[in-house]
């Protein structure tokens, strides 16, 4: 005879794990150092990559920064940036090399301003299976200006498929003499549209000189980023003085470690062309009458115009008159 059946016993426990345990967050911080420049001002732009937890701890990966001209002018820059030392990986995608050159390949070092210069770039998918990459390059002078940023090529690389092309960049008739640098990154996407960059970004420094003769390469002057400290990054680069696109330019900023977790940050800042009242996006003798006629008024006074207070002292006075001298001869793009 079989004992009487003991009754279920259902035990519930609830377990709450400690924070650690818990998944963390990427969090992206993207900052500027001012909200407004004017032209010749250094801009720098910095932030952190790290797990928004408690305590906050600092993430070494890639940081993707796209920042664009006011708008209709597209992109001013594509950097890739590393928050720490940044360890060899096998990366999805990866650029294997970047180097100045003729039309043909073969190595140059120097190109004349007004004519076109050469890079053989080469890229490869690591992984055993399909990948869609953007190649983008960036060029700025030796004073940090970047004067041209594009995307020559886009599409899907197959299989542990390598490939390698010559791309043309037109140089400035009025580009700036002595080294430049350009850079070269690998997109999933753009930042804009929540991508990230593949792979670190490989650069390569070249010459601009006012003849074709040959000339010995110059080492480029321009600053990279600093691997201080881990979870930081930062970027520094210059408005030109003459010809700057004034106008709101908006920075998007990405990352994505390990594949897995996506982060990404938006700001943007202003750059003005100081003394140019009227807006003809000149600084002139119109401007410097202008200014002259409203010396003295402050707010309430009939010749008042916030505009004509170029330093925001609520006072158009002599101080302001200067710089609109100063300023004379400086213009923006249209």
């Amino acid at each position: 005879m079989f004992p009487k059946a003991l009754p279920l016993l259902a035990l519930f426990i609830t377990v709450t794990l400690p924070f650690q345990y818990l998944t963390p967050i990427l969090t992206l911080t993207l900052n500027t150092n001012e909200q407004i420049y004017k032209g010749g001002e250094e801009i720098a732009i910095y932030g952190t990559l790290f797990y928004k937890w408690e305590p906050n701890f600092p993430v070494v990966d890639l940081v993707t920064l796209q920042i664009r001209y006011p708008s209709p002018h597209g992109l001013c820059m594509l950097r890739t940036l590393p928050t720490g030392s940044v360890e060899q990986e096998n990366w999805l995608v990866e650029i294997l090399q970047v180097f100045p050159c003729d039309q043909n390949g073969n190595p140059k070092n120097s190109f004349k301003r007004g004519t076109l210069a050469y890079f053989k770039i080469q890229w490869k998918n690591n992984d055993d299976a399909s990948h869609y990459a953007i190649i983008t390059l960036t060029l700025c002078y030796g004073n940090s200006v970047p004067f041209y940023a594009y995307s020559p090529n886009a599409g899907t690389l197959a299989p542990n498929e390598t490939r390698l092309a010559i791309f043309s960049v037109p140089i400035p008739s009025d580009a700036t003499l002595g080294p430049a640098r350009i850079y070269v990154s690998a997109l999933l996407d753009w930042p804009s549209n929540g991508g990230h960059a593949y792979c670190p970004e490989k650069s390569a420094d070249f010459t601009i000189t006012s003849s074709s003769s040959f000339t010995t390469p110059t080492k480029s002057q321009i600053a990279d980023f600093s691997l201080a400290e881990s979870g930081t990054y930062s970027l520094a680069f210059q408005i030109p003085s003459l010809g700057a696109f004034i106008g709101n330019y908006t920075i998007y900023a990405s990352s994505r470690l390990l594949g897995t977790q996506q982060a990404t940050n938006t700001t943007t800042f202003e750059v003005i062309l100081l003394g140019d009242v009227n807006e003809d996006l000149v600084v002139d003798g119109q401007d410097y009458q202008i200014i002259k006629n409203a010396i003295p008024s402050t707010p309430g006074s009939p010749e008042w115009n916030p505009k004509y207070d170029l330093n925001n002292d609520d006072v158009v006075d002599g101080q302001d008159f200067l710089l609109v001298k100063i300023n004379i001869g400086h213009y923006a793009s249209p």
